[in-house]
């Protein structure tokens, strides 16, 4: 399931796999919207995206909705302070 959570920001929940599996997902969304630029009144305008992953059988507090955002949150803001356009996966 993929959903608006604020502003820019999205949450993809997928139940059924693990954090390497999740990485790859996150990665090869990553890669196609760098690799699609956008056209606004004929320029072109190249967009980047920052992800943070999280695993739930790992995380030992993610069991809370909350706490599973915050954790996730935590991972994109660490690729943002890392230089942007990458995928972080969130470590204990």
């Amino acid at each position: 399931m993929a959903a608006r959570y604020g502003g820019e920001e999205f949450v993809i929940l997928h139940p059924s796999i693990d954090r390497h599996d999740a990485y790859l997902v996150a990665e090869r969304i990553r890669k196609g919207v760098e690799a699609t630029p956008f056209f606004c009144e004929g320029d072109e305008i190249g967009v980047t995206l920052s992800a943070g992953v999280v695993d739930t059988i790992v995380c030992r507090d993610c069991m809370r909705i909350d706490n599973m955002l915050a954790k996730a949150d935590l991972a994109l803001y660490r690729a943002k302070d890392a230089g942007r356009n990458q995928v972080v996966v969130f470590d204990e």
